[in-house]
């Protein structure tokens, strides 16, 4: 069944009752897993987002592959769902509300997450704003971020499960060192298979060298691993609250506070999302107002953040997988520019 039958069926066990329903793939939504639902009977009007489980997006990626595929797939959405739930209901957190959510339908039906509709503009779009637009914008987001961590917190570190209606954490690690530990050599075994091995020797000794700087004891809490920028929807006009939403919650885990920081700012600086020439500005923006509104302080993470950020290299360049009409000259260009921020941040 194709993604276009899944839509079709899902829309139509949801909206069977109305009469004019239409849908369109999502700005953003790449793989086309995600759908704007408008719904429109003349009295009704609503606005829907509508997730499918994305359980063989490792068939449409060309360059790398992922965990959450198939049945992990699934439970991640069931992550999503519930956290969302509880986001909503326990901070000020803006996300959007779950309408309907069936991870095990009967066929044909396809596992989904019914969510309403935000308005806002995703801030990639707009990251030629100024820069005052910009410390607006990650002000808020700081202020956000904080508050989730200081809300929503669990014992151990590690990723995330659904068990009894409850968000818990599956890894189950003790400590924060041992979650880092586990990532590291799972990336770096897969790192041996892919064109970048030769690197593998210098990586573990990079690491090894500097894993002692972890944080020993820190409170673990709910971090959001995809927070690139299209994930945040804002409001372009000053007079109104700067952040309508934060989205797409399938990615998570429980990390220190500092995890946090670090996968914002690869966001804005190390993955290059936005203008150079405000780069170095927008690092103190957010750190400040992250760590203003935490019941936390930053001590030391700016001695830790290479060895964050080189593990999120790691995945990529772990996760590395050419699919067969990909070009000689692509798998280059991909393998000199992961060379290149590997380079950079073991070095920095």
């Amino acid at each position: 069944m194709t993604i276009d039958d899944r839509i079709t069926s899902v829309i139509s066990s949801l909206f069977s009752e109305r009469t004019n329903v239409t849908y369109e793939v999502a700005d953003g939504s790449t793989l086309g897993y995600t759908y704007v639902i408008e719904v429109d009977d003349g009295s009704d009007q609503a606005s829907y987002v509508l997730k499918l489980a994305k359980t063989d997006a490792e068939d449409k990626l060309p360059f790398y592959r992922t965990d959450h595929t198939g049945q992990a797939a699934i439970d991640a959405m069931a992550v999503e769902a519930a956290l969302l739930d509880r986001i909503a209901h326990q901070t000020t957190v803006p996300v959007p509300r779950v309408r309907e959510v069936d991870l095990s339908p009967d066929e044909p039906l396809h596992p989904y997450l019914l969510l309403e509709w935000v308005g806002g503009t995703p801030l990639n779009l707009v990251s030629d704003s100024p820069g005052d637009t910009w410390q607006r914008y990650l002000s808020e987001i700081g202020h956000n971020l904080a508050t989730l961590g200081d809300t929503v917190q669990f014992q151990q570190f590690g990723s995330l499960r659904v068990r009894d209606d409850t968000v818990s954490v599956k890894d189950n690690h003790t400590t924060w060192t041992s979650w880092m530990d586990t990532q590291y050599n799972t990336y770096l075994q897969r790192l041996e298979a892919t064109p970048l091995a030769d690197l593998a020797a210098d990586i573990t000794a990079w690491y090894q060298e500097r894993r002692e700087q972890l944080p020993t004891q820190p409170a673990s809490v709910l971090v959001h691993d995809d927070v690139h920028l299209a994930n945040f929807l804002v409001n372009t006009e000053p007079n109104k609250a700067p952040l309508t939403a934060i989205i797409d919650w399938e990615e998570v885990v429980a990390a220190p506070r500092e995890f946090q920081v670090a996968r914002m700012e690869y966001s804005l600086f190390v993955a290059g999302d936005i203008d150079s020439s405000i780069g170095p500005q927008t690092r103190e923006w957010f750190q400040n107002s992250y760590w203003s509104h935490s019941c936390s302080h930053r001590e030391d993470y700016n001695e830790r953040r290479p060895i964050y950020h080189l593990l999120i290299w790691l995945r990529m360049a772990g996760n590395l997988r050419f699919d067969d009409d990909v070009t000689d000259r692509m798998k280059a260009t991909i393998e000199r520019a992961l060379r290149e921020k590997f380079d950079t941040v073991r070095t920095s």
